[in-house]
């Protein structure tokens, strides 16, 4: 991360690390940079820890921006994170959440388990109908990496997903904001 930031001509102010177990007050992260914010907060960290965070620069009340990877911005995150979340960034895979496919997915999923579905249910979901679609496919003498590399391109809800020969997964990402407690995708960004 630090190094596509960088090649797109941004600085890196610092980079910590925190570790929950130590004592360390999620203040004194922060404290440091009373006198001259960084224009922006890159956080990587557990939906907890990250939603934590957040709140403390929001009361320290810098006007810096703040980023977070979508895997901390699950569910908990915004129940943990409440009204400080607001106006935070995160970038993730886009999955078009008002296409049929996802409709559907939605449907059976909250029929199921009785909640929305995250992104992990997501991921999840995805990499199971690859899995299954590549087993019927040994059935019938296809090689298993060989399959899987076919059928990533055949799944329906995140969207642009291509295994390379070496099986490495890449999607590209997309930029969001959190707007009255929802994200949002951001108009012309994967």
């Amino acid at each position: 991360v630090t190094s596509s930031f960088m090649e797109q001509g941004c600085n890196v102010k610092d980079i910590r690390a925190f570790n929950p177990e130590s004592g360390e007050s999620m203040h004194r992260l922060i404290e440091k940079d009373r006198q001259n914010p960084p224009d922006m907060y890159y956080i990587v960290g557990s939906p907890l820890d990250t939603a934590l965070i957040i709140w403390q620069i929001k009361k320290a009340d810098y006007s810096s921006k703040i980023a977070i990877r979508a895997w901390a911005a699950g569910n908990e995150f915004m129940r943990f994170g409440g009204k400080a979340v607001e106006g935070v960034y995160l970038f993730d895979y886009y999955v078009d959440k008002k296409s049929n496919e996802y409709s559907e997915f939605r449907k059976r999923y909250m029929a199921r388990f009785k909640e929305e579905p995250s992104w992990m249910s997501v991921n999840g979901y995805e990499t199971g109908q690859i899995m299954f679609h590549s087993l019927k496919d040994v059935k019938n003498g296809k090689k298993f990496c060989e399959s899987i590399i076919q059928n990533a391109g055949e799944i329906s809800l995140l969207k642009g997903l291509k295994i390379d020969s070496f099986g490495d997964a890449q999607l590209p990402l997309s930029a969001f904001i959190i707007k009255n407690g929802i994200v949002e995708k951001l108009e012309g960004t994967e």
